[in-house]
């Protein structure tokens, strides 16, 4: 995004982003002065959403000249060269900047299970507007980064892919006959991924690694997996991890710290933390209860 040259405008990168971390959208806080004035111009799409202020921008699209006072929650997108000129803010105001798609989204574009995702030219120049489940699915997205990223390439994965294709399923102006379709996955293949689950709960298991088992979209993979488990793939391998964790405490001389890392968590107070939120009691109660 160009400036006017009075540094009214401030991109910060959240931290764990840029440490090969985080594994997902690429995604900055930014602020925005009252005077700020710009024709958009941006190395990649991205998403804004609004956090704090509540600013009046006004911006021409062709012979129109249109303005909109956002709030808490609004969303806008700008494609890398809409058809949008001359914006000015009236008031300032934060929020978060996510790539649609990031460097990172594009890497797994090129792998075959994305395939039936809608692609980035079905998008519009520039929409705008406000969408609780994507206001939701992006302050988890902040919140997990704030974290440290404990729930690794997994969560980072899903919750990305959950955002970019509840935005695109909104606003595609494209609908293929093949993502519409409502194939399930074979039970034999769900079950290949679940003893895969199973065998590497220590490991940093990657979303895509999952779909490409049942030879099926990623997106369907989400969908198909959250319908014959009920919840979504995330989900259930912190169920997974939670529950070998509830054998090995009770049956073994470790502390909490080594079954913790053993089970892939970050640390033993993100597993004492997630245990507590499954199980609403932490180890160390489940490991005195009789």
């Amino acid at each position: 995004m160009t400036t006017d040259g009075a540094n009214r405008l401030l991109l910060t990168p959240l931290p764990s982003t840029g440490s090969g971390v985080w594994s997902g959208l690429g995604i900055q806080s930014f602020r925005i002065r009252s005077g700020f004035q710009a024709k958009p111009s941006c190395p990649a799409m991205v998403l804004f959403l609004y956090l704090k202020g509540a600013p009046r921008v006004s911006w021409r699209s062709g012979a129109q000249r249109l303005q909109r006072h956002w709030k808490y929650g609004d969303y806008a997108f700008i494609e890398k060269t809409p058809d949008i000129a001359d914006v000015l803010v009236d008031g300032d105001h934060e929020g978060l900047a996510i790539d649609i798609p990031s460097q990172e989204m594009n890497g797994w574009m090129q792998h075959s299970a994305f395939a039936q995702l809608p692609p980035c030219t079905s998008l519009p120049s520039h929409a705008y507007g406000a969408d609780p489940h994507l206001l939701n699915l992006a302050l988890s997205i902040k919140e997990e980064i704030q974290r440290g990223c404990p729930c690794g390439k997994i969560f980072a994965e899903s919750i990305s892919l959950a955002l970019i294709s509840h935005f695109y399923g909104n606003h595609g102006k494209e609908q293929s006959e093949r993502r519409r379709k409502r194939q399930g996955i074979a039970p034999d293949k769900m079950k290949m991924v679940e003893a895969y689950i199973r065998a590497n709960l220590g490991n940093d298991i990657s979303l895509v690694d999952l779909a490409a088992l049942t030879q099926v979209s990623l997106g369907q993979f989400c969908r198909t997996f959250s319908l014959a488990t009920g919840m979504p793939p995330h989900r259930y391998l912190m169920h997974a991890r939670i529950d070998k964790s509830k054998t090995m405490l009770k049956s073994s001389y470790r502390s909490i710290t080594d079954v913790a890392l053993e089970l892939g968590f970050a640390s033993a107070s993100h597993f004492s933390f997630t245990f507590r939120k499954f199980t609403g009691v932490s180890p160390r109660e489940f490991v005195r209860s009789p």
